[in-house]
């Protein structure tokens, strides 16, 4: 579930701004011909405030504000007005339009100690969420110094989007992006509608992946198990799956194995969890690869509780063999408790 810190803007500078071109900074997606371009006084940046494959620049702006750009995939679809809601209801929260931007502002305390004052700005394109956040921390026994919203109002507005994607590059075959643009035009609730695509072509495998994707999103798990569960029947059984397509059912074969563990459904949660190995066997694909490794940890767990702890063993070497944090969560893992006895076990995870 991706977290929706989504803001930015399509807008050019605003009319009779004067910008010091010294001020304008570019950034460009990863791996596509999408640039954008944001008016930031006195902007330096820090590339240890990045975080990978979400922050497109991080830094501080004039008078020591901190300011980041980031940016996300908008799959399923959100609307510029519903990206301000995973903060609505922070302490001295209020809400904004700037130009064709939502934006905020509020403050959070921390620990009594310290307060932040916060500044978003937020904006759905078709394919992209971007995020512009500015804060400023002070003591709060001192006097207030917070984010001063005539100071971001023109950075905001001075956000600019230069270029299409390339959709080939995108993980999922044309017809889940093609899906996606039309549930954005939905009228009433894009999930009702996405409901009612799913009854009227049930073996439409892209309108069920998508109504995994929205259901996911929005924390409502029958449908996420739902979509996920009728993409899993439709494309599992397909001989002729495009690499894009087995990526999709590796997605939703994990939502689903993960969701049949939690009901301790372990037997059946093992058999999606060896599908995913079967169907992506020999994908190098990184994202590939990290559901795999997955996998076989998830593997190790349903043996465990199933009492196949030699099979369990076998798993779990496997995936921290792949990925040493698996060490560290496996020494406290509850399924995992039936290993914990093992001398293996202990010689593997440390303990």
């Amino acid at each position: 579930m991706r977290i929706l810190l989504a803001l930015a803007s399509l807008a050019a500078a605003r009319p009779g701004a004067v910008s010091n071109p010294a001020d304008v900074v570019h950034a460009r997606i990863p791996d596509q011909p999408v640039e954008i371009s944001i008016d930031i006084p006195g902007f330096e940046r820090d590339p240890k405030s990045e975080i990978p494959n979400r922050t497109l620049l991080a830094g501080k702006m004039k008078d020591g504000v901190v300011i980041s750009v980031l940016w996300e995939s908008n799959l399923p679809y959100v609307s510029t007005a519903d990206t301000r809601k995973p903060i609505e209801g922070s302490q001295g929260f209020q809400a904004f339009p700037v130009s064709d931007k939502m934006c905020s502002q509020f403050r959070r305390d921390l620990h009594r100690v310290a307060t932040m004052s916060e500044f978003y700005a937020y904006f759905a394109t078709p394919d992209y969420l971007f995020t512009i956040h500015a804060s400023r921390t002070y003591p709060t026994n001192g006097p207030a110094k917070d984010v001063r919203r005539s100071d971001l109002e023109p950075v905001v507005k001075s956000f600019t989007v230069i270029g299409e994607p390339d959709r080939e590059k995108f993980p999922y075959p044309p017809e889940v992006y093609a899906f996606r643009d039309q549930a954005a035009k939905a009228t009433s609730s894009q999930i009702d509608w996405v409901v009612a695509q799913c009854a009227a072509h049930a073996d439409d495998w892209a309108a069920n992946f998508y109504l995994g994707l929205l259901g996911e999103n929005a924390h409502k798990a029958d449908f996420a198990e739902r979509g996920y569960k009728r993409t899993c029947e439709l494309l599992g059984s397909r001989g002729d799956r495009t690499p894009k397509q087995t990526s999709a059912l590796v997605v939703a074969l994990d939502v689903c194995a993960g969701r049949l563990s939690d009901q301790k459904k372990y037997d059946a949660a093992a058999a999606l969890c060896r599908q995913i190995l079967d169907v992506s066997k020999g994908d190098a694909e990184k994202d590939l690869m990290r559901y795999r490794v997955t996998a076989k940890y998830h593997l190790a767990c349903t043996c465990a509780m199933t009492a196949k702890t030699d099979e369990a063993m076998k798993w779990l070497r496997e995936a921290v063999a792949a990925l040493s944090t698996f060490k560290e969560l496996a020494a406290t893992d509850p399924l995992l408790a039936s290993l914990r006895p093992r001398a293996d076990f202990r010689a593997l995870v440390g303990n």
